[in-house]
């Protein structure tokens, strides 16, 4: 049984409750216990069904550009964009047993991977989630194969360390996909390790013109199969949760 904080579910691991998302005109449907932070139980048939979710995305065009027909509209957002995160067991995509936003350990229990979606699908060629990128290649920080790109802290200075002792970045690519991470592992005011350090960024799977930005334990970055394994996890589930359109 999962830890249950009054009023929140998914209140057991191995819920049927299926949880519907749209963006940026796509669909997917996904097993609620995937879903974090866990939501009100109250809100939970909002989510459930199809006709309460296209009144919700149309009723706030400002943050999904949803237009009536289901299509997306990207000219109508004016804010912060709509999304929507899950966790996992990055071994065997299990669904995290707990709420993440209460309980925010990625380490307990094996290695946890925390995923949002920032861009759904191609659409449209170039979107912000994807100019991060471009912005850092025009100042000619080019993607080296996994393993070997670093993106300094600051600007363009070169960086030199041990990844287990000190914060570093990456700009790296493996196959199709390029991630730009941001890997914490030190603590400013005792210069000694963090006691929970993590990795996060946006990974963007050029094929697919997918982004996530994702969040997982420091180490899975300088193990075997590098920050490409959560990555691939991720992708792999939401691409088994996405509908025909």
């Amino acid at each position: 049984m999962a830890t249950l904080i009054p009023g929140f579910g998914p209140a057991l691991a191995g819920s049927s409750q299926q949880g519907l998302h749209w963006q940026q005109g796509h669909w997917f449907s996904y097993p609620l216990e995937y879903r974090t932070p866990w939501i009100p139980e109250v809100d939970v048939p909002l989510i459930t069904s199809r006709p309460a979710m296209e009144r919700a995305l149309a009723a706030a065009p400002g943050r999904t550009g949803y237009v009536a027909d289901g299509a997306y509209d990207p000219t109508l957002v004016t804010g912060t964009e709509a999304t929507m995160a899950f966790a996992f067991h990055v071994d065997d995509l299990r669904p995290v047993d707990r709420n993440l936003f209460f309980d925010p350990d990625f380490v307990t229990g094996g290695p946890v991977v925390q995923a949002e979606i920032l861009w759904a699908g191609p659409l449209v060629p170039s979107p912000d989630s994807i100019r991060r990128f471009e912005v850092a290649e025009a100042r000619g920080l080019q993607p080296a194969p996994m393993g070997e790109g670093r993106l300094a802290p600051y600007g363009n200075v070169p960086f030199e360390g041990d990844p287990a002792h000190a914060d570093y970045r990456l700009l790296e690519q493996a196959g199709a996909l390029r991630a730009m991470l941001r890997c914490n592992v030190a603590n400013e005011d005792t210069g000694g390790p963090v006691i929970q350090p993590i990795c996060d960024g946006p990974v963007w799977n050029t094929e697919t013109n997918t982004v996530l930005y994702l969040t997982f334990p420091a180490h899975l970055a300088t193990a075997s199969d590098g920050w490409a394994k959560p990555a691939n996890q991720a992708l792999k589930l939401i691409d088994s949760w996405r509908l025909d359109d």
